[in-house]
């Protein structure tokens, strides 16, 4: 039991330490905003690297606990763990194709350029993502049911206590790989889909028309004869 803890807890150092030393370079090689630049193609692969290493992490999580009769749950906790960090890199992959989608607006609006409807582009990823996410649901239903089949059929058996768990076990290692390929799905429809929300979400914004703002400020007032006293001021905004 202690020498697995000692495993998970020098996996989880490893990714932390994997995961601060990409952040950093990313950070590094992204150059200061300019007006009109596009987002640093290095948020893509800083996205792409942390949602790799969070599918590695968590199928070596569940490789182990199927594997090893005498695994504890700790390595299903670090699967999970995997999991959570792969869905953060998809997370930064689509912030950077909302970004991209804006900033490819703007271009097209600064220089006179048709506008283009993107929302088909991102209902399309969607529903490419929305497939592949049902389809991993419902695989994963099949391999539970499954599992739930072996270990009652080992019960009624007579088979010794650790059978079923491991029987078991095997099946939350081929529910993990489905999700991973569901996951991988994900991942390449995630900045399309951002990309089409970002650039038709901008169009909108500038379509809009501002609405006319009143609020009251809090300001220095003068009565025209160069006295002044605190009070309030009406402000407009269009």
């Amino acid at each position: 039991m202690g020498a697995a803890r000692a495993r998970i807890v020098s996996c989880l150092v490893a990714t932390a330490i994997a995961l601060g030393s990409a952040g950093r370079a990313a950070a590094d090689e992204e150059p200061a905003p300019a007006e009109g630049a596009p987002p640093s193609a290095a948020w893509l692969v800083f996205g792409v690297a942390v949602a790799a290493g969070g599918g590695a992490l968590q199928y070596y999580g569940a490789h182990r606990y199927a594997r090893d009769a005498q695994a504890s749950g700790g390595w299903l906790a670090l699967s999970s763990l995997g999991g959570l960090t792969a869905e953060v890199g998809g997370a930064l992959t689509a912030y950077w194709g909302w970004r991209l989608g804006e900033n490819h607006f703007a271009f097209d609006r600064a220089s006179g350029g048709p506008i283009k409807e993107r929302r088909s582009l991102a209902l399309g990823a969607l529903a490419v993502g929305a497939v592949a996410f049902a389809a991993t649901y419902v695989a994963e239903i099949y391999v539970f049911t499954r599992a739930f089949t072996c270990e009652t059929q080992a019960i009624v058996a007579g088979v010794a206590g650790g059978t079923p768990d491991r029987c078991a076990a095997q099946q939350i290692l081929t529910a993990t790989v489905i999700q991973l390929g569901a996951d991988a799905v994900l991942l390449g429809v995630a900045p399309v889909a951002g990309y089409g929300f970002g650039y038709d979400t901008a169009a909108k914004r500038a379509n809009e028309t501002p609405a006319h703002r009143y609020s009251l400020a809090p300001a220095i007032l003068s009565d025209g004869a160069g006295a002044r006293a605190p009070g309030l001021q009406l402000v407009a905004r269009f």
